[in-house]
């Protein structure tokens, strides 16, 4: 006999805690990895880590399984915590510490709901936590875990999936997301003329000519329009984003930079294409150089030098996710759609602005997933974890298998 939803609810906060505890900043995730390995051995149920530190779980044999993923690292704490972020502490309905929100409160609900079904059910389940999803890729030193697990475990499996990042909306509502951007991120270097800081008429900037991109790049964004998303029932329609996010230039106070470089984190909207979004953002930059170049075209054949821009992306840049229209994904979304009228009673669906592993369990080894859980902070200072949501979570968790099998 299966223990109750408040029960397991409890068990679930006790271990966001523990996991909080536990800093796993991306690259980090070797200790909280062997714990959450050995917890589930604790708890009765087969485990073990792969060779990237994926903690990995299967409840039985079976030719179809519903999978329960999650991430186990999180970004840096920010300066301006007013808590200790490695310090779980429960004030009120929140729960607060690095990672509660993103994604340690969704990982704990899924791995002490799973525990529980393999032990009481004869449901095929699979739990399976992830490292490097914050800022992993696909080079060897720094392998996206959900990439890896895709490419090697779940390579030729047949299932459905449940990531458990946050899903809910500005009152707390837990949602259904069932779609989300892709990311197109680009350093841009720039080269200019260095000289001396007394002397800008015998030098060419790096930082103007940097600021005149970025220029370029934000009235592009302004520009844009929003997208309609299909399918979703709330919130349907997403401006296209673009952000530059980290500019670079400069060394001595008295030197004008003959280099600078800024990077560009491009979200990819359902509807656009990343190949196009690619030659777009090159024509734009190219052509803002070759502008520049005319305008300083006197000053350059003086000094006999050029300057120029280079782009080069960063990390693991990959389209949209949309739950595809394949029985099975019907299937899943069905199960989800009951258990949270069940627990809400009323279903929304949405779509999600920043990226998840749904993507990658999708395009590498075919599995559609839904994403749901009780995030709703995420990378921000004194991020915390919303109570009530994480019991509305366990429970929608422990319908969804009932529903679906």
């Amino acid at each position: 006999m299966c223990r109750p939803a408040e029960e397991l609810y409890e068990e679930a906060v006790e271990l966001t805690k523990s996991l909080v505890s536990i800093p796993s900043v991306t690259g980090e995730e070797e200790e909280i990895s062997k714990f959450l390995e050995d917890w589930l051995k604790d708890k009765g149920v087969d485990s073990w880590r792969d060779e990237v530190n994926n903690v990995i779980s299967q409840s039985k044999e079976s030719d179809f399984f519903l999978i329960f993923n999650g991430h186990m690292d999180t970004v840096p704490p920010q300066e301006g915590w007013t808590k200790d972020p490695f310090q779980p502490v429960v004030e009120g309905d929140r729960l607060y510490g690095l990672g509660s929100s993103d994604m340690k409160g969704g990982l704990a609900a899924a791995a002490v709901v799973y525990a529980e079904l393999a032990k009481c059910t004869d449901y095929p389940l699979m739990f399976t936590a992830v490292v490097r999803e914050e800022g992993g890729d696909d080079t060897p030193e720094n392998m996206r875990g959900a990439l890896y697990l895709a490419r090697n475990f779940l390579k030729g499996k047949r299932g459905v999936a449940i990531v458990g990042e946050g899903s809910l909306d500005r009152e707390g509502r837990l949602l259904i997301r069932i779609g989300h951007n892709g990311k197109l991120r680009f350093r841009v270097r720039v080269r200019g003329i260095a000289g001396h800081g007394s002397r800008p008429d015998f030098a060419v900037n790096a930082i103007y000519l940097a600021v005149e991109l970025v220029r370029a790049l934000k009235e592009s964004y302004d520009a844009t329009l929003p997208v309609k998303i299909p399918k979703v029932t709330l919130d349907n329609q997403v401006r296209p984003p673009l952000s530059v996010t980290v500019f670079r230039a400069g060394k001595a106070v008295n030197q004008i930079p003959s280099e600078a470089e800024f990077v560009v984190d491009k979200r990819v909207v359902y509807g656009e294409d990343i190949e196009e979004l690619r030659g777009r953002y090159t024509s734009l930059i190219e052509g803002v150089m070759s502008a520049l170049r005319s305008a300083l075209a006197t000053k350059l054949a003086t000094l006999e030098r050029e300057i120029g821009a280079e782009i080069e992306e960063v990390g693991l840049n990959r389209p949209p996710y949309m739950l595809p229209d394949t029985e099975e994904a019907n299937r899943l979304l069905n199960a989800a759609k009951k258990a949270v009228q069940d627990v809400e009673g009323r279903v929304d669906l949405s779509y999600g602005t920043g990226f998840t592993d749904a993507e990658i369990l999708w395009s590498f080894a075919g599995i559609p997933s839904v994403i749901m859980g009780p995030g709703g902070r995420a990378h921000v200072q004194d991020e915390y974890l919303d109570l009530p949501a994480l019991r509305k979570v366990v429970e929608a968790y422990l319908k969804v298998p009932r529903y679906l099998f």
